[in-house]
This record gives C-alpha cells, structure tokens and sequence, in this order.
C-alpha cells in the first residue's frame, strides 16, 4: 500500500529532526553563553564607571565589550544559519516530498491510472 511510504518517510525524518534541532540547541546555549558575557561585562563597567572614567580607560573596556560582542554575533548568525536550513528542510520540504512519494508509488504498484477521485479521497 502507497500509504506506509508516506509513513516510513515521516518515521525516517524523525532522526534528522532529532539531529538538527539538537545542533540548534547546542547553538542558542553558546550564543546565550556570549551574552550572559557581555552583559556581565557591562554590568562590572556600569558599576565602576567613575573609576573608568578618572582613569580614561573607556577605550580598552570599549574593545573588550566590542570582542565579546562579535563572539556573540558569530554565533548569532552561525545559529539563524543552521535554524533556517534546518527548518526549511524538516518543516517546509515534507510536505510537497511526501505526497509526491506516495503518489509515486501508488502509480508504480497499481494496474489503474491515478484519477483526480483516487488522489483526494
């Protein structure tokens, strides 16, 4: 029956969907990690701002803030890279891939021609 291809795609799409957002995961954990970093940063630069300021050391502090700050963009855009490749293949491609395997493979196995009737019903 044409039915349990569809169903074996979906079970066999259930591990890359594991895997991927797994990946996603690990991902928003390290971009939270840069975060917590430069808020924590600015949190000690706030707090002590008198004394970065009567010691001019708002420019070394500037480009540590800066440093932290591009980690975090990296890896910002490392993580909408994998979520959007991720999504795009698990979320928006099953839906066309797996009606056309099922058809597919119900025009192979039967002897009768796919009608409109047969393919909504």
């Amino acid at each position: 029956n044409a039915t349990w291809v569809g169903v074996a795609f979906m079970l066999a799409l259930a591990p890359v969907n594991v895997v991927v957002f797994s990946v996603v995961g690990k991902m928003r954990r390290k971009v939270l990690k840069y975060s917590d970093l430069r808020v924590k940063m600015m949190n000690e630069i706030l707090a002590g701002i008198r004394i970065i300021k009567y010691y001019a050391w708002e420019r070394p502090f500037a480009k540590e803030v800066g440093k932290i700050r591009d980690s975090e963009l990296k890896a910002l855009t490392r993580l909408a890279y994998v979520s959007a490749v991720g999504f795009s293949l698990i979320l928006l491609s099953a839906p066309i891939i797996q009606p056309i395997l099922v058809f597919l493979t119900y025009i192979k196995i039967q002897d009768e021609p796919l009608s409109a009737a047969t393919a909504f019903t």
